[in-house]
């Protein structure tokens, strides 16, 4: 019984049961070989001698041997597990980083798209205030062009009625 409480101890010790497979104890030997008689005592009742097996299996080398393999294979993979995790957070914060970016770039993008629009906004209504400006002066263009004509039209007649006037004026004169 007390190696049973033994194996108990080392494996509780070593905190993990592939820790205390991957050590090999060369102090004590193995269960299966220190089955020894125990000598009965008086006080001893017939129900400690009994037949039954130990509780705990024990470890023989072919298993011990099958177990540190499995140890191994098992080291190996979380190893290759924990190294992909690693990979994988480290490509997270990679891709983090260049969603940032990203996202600061489109901010931006969108910042002078604002201001694109604003630049041509301010630029119609500069160009619909300078066509207003130029229909108004060209309105007034046409209305002097058009009083200048009446102007014109106006000194014409009076120019010929003055000629008239002038050419009677030149008979009468003729006359006397």
């Amino acid at each position: 019984m007390s190696e049973n409480s033994n194996l108990s101890t080392k494996i509780a010790k070593a905190g993990s049961p592939f820790k205390f497979f991957g050590k090999k104890e060369s102090t004590s030997p193995s269960l299966s070989t220190t089955s020894k008689l125990i000598p009965a005592t008086p006080k001893m009742r017939i129900s400690d001698f009994s037949l039954k097996a130990p509780v705990t299996p024990t470890l023989t080398d072919a298993s011990l041997k099958g177990e540190q393999k499995r140890t191994g294979i098992l080291e190996a993979q979380l190893k290759e597990v924990s190294l992909t995790a690693s990979k994988a957070y480290d490509q997270i914060e990679d891709l983090t980083l260049r969603n940032n970016m990203l996202d600061d770039q489109v901010l931006q993008q969108k910042q002078l798209i604002e201001s694109f629009t604003q630049q041509l906004e301010d630029a119609f209504k500069e160009k619909q205030q300078f066509k207003s400006f130029q229909d108004e002066t060209l309105k007034q263009k046409l209305v002097e062009k058009s009083q200048d004509s009446d102007t014109i039209t106006k000194l014409k007649s009076n120019n010929t009625m003055l000629n008239s006037e002038i050419e009677e004026l030149k008979k009468q004169i003729q006359q006397y």
